[in-house]
């Protein structure tokens, strides 16, 4: 009789675990439904100190964004250079010329974490995360889940990210190789003396360079964009021309800093999606003068989004040409 006994409570024990577990999972996967929620139901205050409801912050109706999954045109492709944005532009306005610049990938796009022990890194946003039934971790991660169901970069994210909810990484290669800017990433001693020959050169040449600092605020990113998307070999040619250019002319400057491109690959890898570059302007970075675009004397401009707005971006042609000169002057000298 108490062998029975016994063995009822293991078996009540064990199941009351299962379902404990089970908890544990829903638990999970609810916490990230509220977090989601909450961003998007969260009220905003503009700049007269009005308490608005989101969605006032956007101008177009509803079935404006519906209409982009239906081949129609992007917000940011509705963006246009004759109505200059500044730091009192509608809140969509900012977006959309934000969005005109720094496009990479809409389909898939990455978000910063950070662990318990201070470990930090990039991860791609899946919706199907801590999903019961359908998402495996910890037990399987990335890529080899196979139940990836990634979210696309739109709108809300990028407000999200300008307003310090999340720091957002964008992948700058489509899949069909090509990209719509390209960034040089200056990370080490001897940064400000780096750029500042890339800013000479890029004079010179009449070549439009934005420089932002990074969220570290110990280097920088130079970005040029491109008025159309071009392949990846050739914005990785044009920025490798001016960087031997710049070394060719600065014999004393050596290019410790350099660290990188973006993007760093001309195919794109088997199985995965090219590096990833943060975004700029993240309000939590903004906050302490970094991520921001700075002038020859490192300082912030005034209005980042007057100074993003005049950004003349390089037309395909034109960009062909200035790779041509840069190699024509290095070979004469």
């Amino acid at each position: 009789m108490n062998q029975t006994k016994k063995e009822m409570d293991i078996n009540r024990y064990n199941e009351l675990k299962k379902k404990y577990k089970a908890l544990l999972e829903e638990n999970k996967c609810l916490k990230a439904k509220i977090r989601e929620l909450e961003f998007n139901s969260e009220v905003v205050i503009s700049h007269h100190g009005i308490v608005q409801p989101r969605e006032s912050l956007f101008q177009e109706p509803e079935e404006f964004f519906s209409n982009q999954k239906s081949g129609a045109k992007t917000f940011e492709d509705s963006f246009s250079n004759d109505k200059p944005v500044t730091q009192y532009s509608q809140s969509h306005e900012k977006i959309a010329l934000f969005m005109s610049l720094f496009k990479g990938r809409t389909d898939v796009y990455a978000k910063k974490w950070q662990n318990k022990k201070g470990s930090s890194g990039y991860s791609p946003v899946c919706l199907n995360e801590w999903a019961p039934g359908i998402c495996n971790k910890p037990k399987t991660k990335g890529a080899r889940c196979g139940k990836q169901s990634y979210g696309p970069l739109n709108e809300l994210v990028i407000e999200k990210h300008l307003r310090g909810g999340a720091v957002i990484g964008v992948y700058p290669m489509n899949l069909d190789e090509t990209c719509h800017f390209l960034a040089i990433d200056f990370d080490k001693e001897g940064w400000k003396k780096d750029i500042a020959v890339i800013r000479n050169i890029c004079s010179k040449f009449e070549i439009s360079a934005a420089i932002e600092r990074s969220q570290s605020g110990n280097g920088c990113h130079a970005w040029f964009f491109f008025e159309q998307k071009i392949s990846a070999v050739q914005a990785r040619k044009f920025e490798t021309s001016l960087l031997t250019h710049s070394m060719d002319k600065r014999h004393e400057i050596s290019f410790k800093s350099y660290d990188r491109l973006f993007p760093n690959q001309d195919t794109m890898p088997k199985g995965g999606f090219g590096n990833l570059i943060a975004l700029p302007l993240q309000k939590i970075a903004r906050d302490n003068n970094n991520s921001v675009f700075i002038d020859e004397n490192f300082e912030a401009y005034p209005d980042q989004w007057k100074f993003l707005s005049g950004i003349q971006k390089l037309p395909k042609k034109r960009g062909r040409k200035k790779e041509q000169n840069l190699i024509g002057h290095m070979a004469g000298g």
